[in-house]
């Protein structure tokens, strides 16, 4: 992570790369590219927000709820940069969408996306 303060630290800038993260998370939770995508947004969300605690015992939970297929994302990240997170989906949903994903990677380059 990337930190920066200007005019006299009343403005503050953060950067920071989540891939190796993202990854991680994609493969434990063996999610869709869109889940994929929204959970890694939310991670890297908790690590900026984190790393703002005061306290080293404090929490920042994050959470987005919604009514589609994906019921909601989680994340609890801690002002140390730990984090982690989960989505929670509709059972039926999600199994089609990690079947979905996997049948994806499992492809060759050449080959080209059928959809049913």
């Amino acid at each position: 992570m990337v930190r920066a303060t200007a005019a006299n630290a009343q403005v503050r800038a953060f950067a920071v790369t989540t891939k190796e993260l993202v990854e991680t998370a994609r493969q434990a939770h063996n999610t869709s590219p869109v889940v994929t995508a929204a959970l890694g947004r939310l991670l890297t969300a908790g690590v900026m927000m984190g790393s703002m605690l005061k306290g080293d015992d404090d929490l920042l939970t994050l959470q987005v709820r919604g009514d589609g297929p994906v019921r909601g994302l989680t994340v609890t990240a801690n002002a140390k940069g730990e984090v982690k997170g989960y989505a929670t989906c509709r059972t039926s949903s999600c199994l089609r969408m990690r079947r979905q994903a996997r049948r994806r990677r499992g492809r060759s380059a050449g080959e080209r996306s059928r959809h049913p």
